[in-house]
């Protein structure tokens, strides 16, 4: 059963919503039409599985919000996350949240805090513009504490916004919230972090959602010291402190100084020293705050965890601190005030060669003695060794603090725990809870339609960290009924797994009626989950029958693949992908042919390799092929390295016969640079001979910018034009083209972040970029409370203007409400040609020949004149338009003679006899030469730009 599309948007609504958004069209006129976007399926075949690692937790009216990082399935990847519990620790959310855009690196965790009305967190991505560690972008979030009664959209996030531009991401974060009244930083957050200016800090208001001016704490001495991730902040009943490490030449010192103690945002206190550690150095701080004083825990690679009070300046009140612990390393600590004079410490550290999760109370009642500590050699909880008990809060209502940890080892998935601790007694007060999995990501979808307006795309449902496997999916879009830019989502067929990074591909072949017929390939194994032994598998998909599975290279541990790439012509799949064989040194690009009704009992017999062979080798890369049908031959397309330079080659393969064969050598396209986003090309055809080849190219220089480039071929290699530009950039990457009967659209991603976004041009059959600017092609916008962040778009034209656009999405709103997970997505996009009015016809006329329509102007362009003088119906075509014959004008016959025969007088009369001469009138010959030569006279100089023809008044 096909589910039905949602609501049509109105022609004028789409227009509206692409004003509202301020897109700039791809060229006047040129913005193609939206069809409402859907998930294609919203259930996953399993959970994620993702590294967990640096917890924080903080408490506010109504219960706790924990956050972390968690890496996901890709290189180097990670995001900040988090959870809304009650007050018993008990979930909010249904499953975590995505805080940040994703990040190129293991940065750490997000800071948090908690105002009157909302949550405040802070976290580091990278911003591209130069070493991500010295030079991130500080963004910050409002979260809710609760779902707003009635909130149909579920969104936990109020708002994103940038804070700093600069930061950097080494741990050196911290942020606080200022609870006193009558003041002017009252209600206000106050955020400490590490810039290219020194240690500084910054106000942060959640009503205007705007961050404050920076205030410089440590200068230059701060910036030449061996500063690390040790950084506290805490606000109390006169102002708020900063402690911090600092290292120069000769030892390590914990330095304090107050902010706002004046009531004013920028009054500072003096630079103190807090405590000098020597010989230890401090592997840890925690600051609470105590009235007007605070309590810093600091632990030590001596090793040693103490707790010391300092005065409301931030100078000790004692020598030494405290000790909790003197043997074992501290892995971290967490310290959060449970009530007034009462603060709850908890820490890693180990008993023996037993890693152990620790807590205690400490009590600061007196102000003449040091802190009463209890119960410190007792732990709370064993756990795995490499856990993380770096999160601690205690709810402002109810009798809880909570603890957040990670456990589990540090080459496995590290989960995340939380447990309830009771406030005065420092035990555990239920069982550990594991913060509830989110269901698997959407990775990597392709998509292919038939003529008919089927689609079908698959996709990855990866559920592991780098290394692992996810299952390959799809489902059919199914858009051959109802409005032309609707479609429904059929039922999700699991195919096999396959590894997280591999290519998946699907084609779809000439319908048969009703029936749609599909054929998907990918490199794996076929019973679902990831094995050592990877094979080229396929599925036929042939209309509502079971797919058929197809074995074409048997799963085995003796090959590596790369793609593969799948097209269809009128009679045959062809599959192309690179192997490499363990043991030898070479790789080789290959293909085979499969029939619509392939017998899945049969592997196909002929496998062709597609290098050439004469001349300097060209060893294929490590990256997948392309393969094409232009309406007359497959063409496959891969990458090669020759004499240390990059190339882009070419092969053309036979389409029937009785088995598969190459047609000549492969041929050179052109010389490439792969771009720092990696080798990426793509490819599509007119289906009448050429190809659009669209390719990512570095700035030979050296510099940060890289180009897309285009140039078209013919159908024995040729190329057409002189490569082009179709965009330059830092960030313009994963091209992809598609041509969709009239004119090529070529997209791809810009950005990064939230800010990503998807843009296209159009591209003409004639090989000439149409327009100038580019567009975002998407009609829902990135707002700060629910980014709605397009990645990995797949393309797929079902011709007459119809284009379906997948991508995949992180955060958006549909009828289900707030989603914050990756889901493949789909739309249709409508060429102007076809679903503007009146659609413009470019097809034959009598007398003219068929052209192709400019999505940019709506004119047709190449539309020629016939040779003069072809016939039409009732006359001769002349500069292209039919002049019709007129028929010779007939004389008056002469009055009788008065002496002539009467009628009835064969001998006499005007009859014509059997062998008398037909009289023709002498004019008619003259008239159709009269004629001709004014149409000639009105001929003008034939353009190849001509006015649209249309089937509408």
């Amino acid at each position: 059963m096909v589910d039905p599309g949602q609501g049509m948007v109105s022609k004028r609504g789409r227009l509206a919503v692409v004003a509202l958004l301020g897109l700039a069209s791809l060229g006047a006129g040129g913005l193609p039409e939206f069809g409402p976007e859907r998930t294609v399926s919203e259930e996953s075949w399993r959970d994620e599985v993702s590294a967990r690692r640096f917890v924080t937790v903080t408490s506010g009216s109504e219960g706790f919000l924990v956050g972390w990082r968690a890496g996901l399935p890709d290189v180097s990847a990670s995001v900040a996350r988090a959870i809304r519990l009650d007050s018993s620790g008990q979930p909010v959310d249904a499953h975590e949240f995505t805080l940040s855009a994703r990040s190129g690196y293991q940065a750490g965790a997000p800071a948090l805090a908690a105002g009157h009305d909302e949550y405040l967190a802070l976290w580091h991505e990278p911003n591209f513009l130069g070493v991500a560690a010295q030079n991130s972008l500080l963004r910050a979030a409002l979260v809710r504490p609760s779902p707003s009664p009635g909130d149909a959209t579920r969104n936990p996030v109020i708002a994103r916004f940038p804070v700093h531009n600069g930061s950097w991401d080494n741990g050196s974060l911290a942020v606080a919230f200022d609870d006193r009244v009558n003041r002017s930083t009252s209600n206000r957050y106050l955020v400490v972090h590490r810039a290219h200016e020194g240690l500084v800090a910054q106000w942060i208001d959640p009503v205007t959602r705007s961050a404050g001016q920076t205030t410089v704490l440590r200068g230059a001495p701060f910036l030449s010291s061996g500063f690390g991730d040790q950084l506290a902040l805490a606000c109390g009943a006169a102002g708020c402190l900063v402690v911090w490490k600092e290292t120069d030449e000769s030892h390590t010192r914990v330095l304090a100084r107050t902010i706002a103690v004046q009531d004013a945002p920028d009054a500072l206190g003096p630079v103190v020293e807090a405590w000098n550690p020597q010989p230890a150095s401090p592997s840890t701080l925690e600051l609470s705050a105590d009235g007007d004083d605070y309590l810093l825990a600091i632990g030590t690679t001596a090793p040693m965890l103490g707790v010391i009070r300092l005065d409301s300046g931030g100078a000790p009140l004692a020598i030494q601190p405290v000790p909790l612990q003197m043997t074992g390393y501290v892995f971290g600590s967490a310290l959060a005030r449970s009530e007034a004079h009462h603060h709850l410490l908890a820490w890693h550290g180990m008993i023996g060669a037993l890693p152990s999760v620790f807590s205690t109370t400490v009590n600061t009642a007196s102000s003449s003695e040091p802190p009463i500590v209890t119960d410190v050699q007792i732990p709370v909880l064993n756990v795995h060794n490499e856990s993380f008990a770096s999160g601690l809060a205690c709810s402002v209502q109810g009798p809880r603090c909570l603890l957040g940890y990670v456990s589990g080892e540090w080459g496995d998935m590290g989960q995340l725990f939380t447990v309830p601790l009771t406030r005065d007694r420092a035990s555990v007060d239920g069982l550990p809870r594991q913060v509830p999995e989110r269901p698997a990501l959407q990775r990597a979808p392709s998509v292919a339609c038939d003529r008919a307006g089927a689609c079908f795309s698959v996709w990855h449902e990866p559920g592991q960290m780098t290394g692992g496997s996810g299952e390959v999916v799809g489902a059919l879009l199914d858009g051959t009924s109802g409005d032309p830019l609707e479609f429904g989502v059929g039922p999700v067929n699991l195919f096999g797994a396959s590894f997280v990074y591999a290519k998946l591909a699907v084609a779809a072949a000439p319908a048969l009626g009703t029936s749609h017929r599909f054929a998907v390939a990918w490199t794996g194994t076929r019973d679902n989950r990831w094995q050592d032994e990877v094979g080229v598998l396929a599925s036929l998909l042939n209309g509502s029958r079971e797919p058929e599975p197809v074995t074409i290279i048997q799963p085995s541990t003796q090959r590596v693949f790369q793609g593969p790439a799948l097209t269809a012509s009128e009679r045959y799949y062809l599959v192309a992908w690179v192997e490499q064989v363990n043991g030898e040194a070479t790789r080789r690009c290959k293909a085979a042919r499969l029939g619509f009704d392939e017998n899945p009992a049969t592997i196909p017999s002929v496998q062709v390799s597609l290098e050439p062979t004469t001349g300097e080798d060209a060893v294929p890369m490590e990256t997948a092929p392309l393969a094409i049908y232009n309406g007359r031959d497959f063409v496959v397309v891969w990458e090669a390295r020759r004499g240390g330079r990059t190339f882009l080659y070419g092969q053309r393969l036979t389409t029937g016969g009785a088995q598969l064969t190459t047609l000549g050598e492969p041929f050179e396209l052109l010389e490439t640079i792969p771009s720092d986003e990696g080798s990426a090309f793509a490819l599509a055809s007119d289906g009448e001979g050429s190809s659009l080849l669209v390719w990512n190219q570095a700035d030979p220089s050296g510099s940060l910018l890289h180009s897309l480039k285009a140039t078209r071929f013919s159908s024995v290699g040729d190329r057409l034009e002189t490569p082009f530009v179709i965009s330059e950039g830092p960030r313009a990457f994963r091209p992809r083209a598609v041509f969709d009967g009239n004119s090529y659209l070529v997209t791809w991603s810009d950005g990064s972040g939230d800010g990503e976004l998807i843009h296209g041009a159009w591209i003409g059959k004639d090989g000439r970029r149409l327009s100038l600017e580019s567009s975002p092609l998407s009609p829902h916008p990135s707002t700060d409370a629910a980014p709605a962040t397009p990645r990995e778009p797949a393309l797929a034209s079902a011709g007459g203007g119809r284009t379906m656009l997948v991508t995949v999405r992180d955060r958006f709103e549909d009828e289900t409400g707030y989603v914050d997970m990756e889901r493949v997505r789909a739309m249709w996009l409508g060429s102007p040609c076809n679903f503007e009015m009146p659609e413009v016809l470019c097809t034959a006329t009598p007398c003219m020949e068929a052209g192709w329509c400019n999505p940019v102007t709506r004119l047709c362009e190449a539309q020629v004149p016939k040779p003069d003088f072809t016939a039409c119906a009732g006359g001769l075509c002349v500069a292209g338009e039919c002049v019709q014959r007129t028929p010779a004008p007939q004389p008056e016959p002469p009055p009788p003679s008065p002496d002539a025969a009467s009628p009835t007088d064969a001998s006499g009369c005007g009859c014509r006899t059997a062998g008398d001469a037909v009289p023709v009138a002498p004019s008619a010959p003259l008239t159709l030469l009269a004629l001709l030569g004014l149409g000639l006279t009105r001929r003008r100089a034939t353009s190849s730009r001509r006015r649209p023809t249309s089937d509408h008044p």
